[in-house]
């Protein structure tokens, strides 16, 4: 009986052992983090950026113009970056980058191949929208 709790205890630390991940780096945080609204002609859009703590990953809420419900996906580091991966039927691929105070939002309609993995995405094809930060 105590073999059996031995191994039974080694298989979950196991499992534990993999789930913890990277912290994001604090300066990552504080460029990201926060409201951000970009207003045209006939509507205004809103995304919000969440950080959470023990997550290798920043929740990425586009509230939109608020007559439909927020939809919320993660957007993983890479860099100085922010990336949400595609996935069919839900979203394109993204990027996003803060400079000079301005959240770079960068999207691109992504194509997927025959063995269910995406084409890499085409910088010259990237739409690109600048969001301001809601203080």
């Amino acid at each position: 009986m105590k073999s059996l709790f031995a191994i039974f205890a080694f298989v979950c630390s196991i499992g534990f052992s993999f789930g913890q991940s990277n912290p994001i780096p604090q300066n990552i945080k504080t460029q990201f983090e926060g409201k951000w609204i970009i207003v045209k002609q006939y509507y205004t859009n809103t995304v919000e950026i969440k950080f959470e703590k023990n997550k290798d990953y920043a929740t990425f809420i586009d509230i939109g113009t608020r007559e439909a419900p927020p939809h919320i996906l993660k957007a993983y580091v890479q860099r100085n970056k922010l990336v949400i991966p595609a996935k069919t039927h839900e979203n394109d691929y993204v990027e996003m980058t803060v400079k000079n105070g301005k959240l770079l939002f960068k999207t691109c309609p992504t194509i997927e191949k025959a063995d269910g993995t995406y084409q890499k995405p085409d910088e010259k094809h990237l739409l690109s929208l600048v969001f301001t930060k809601v203080h």
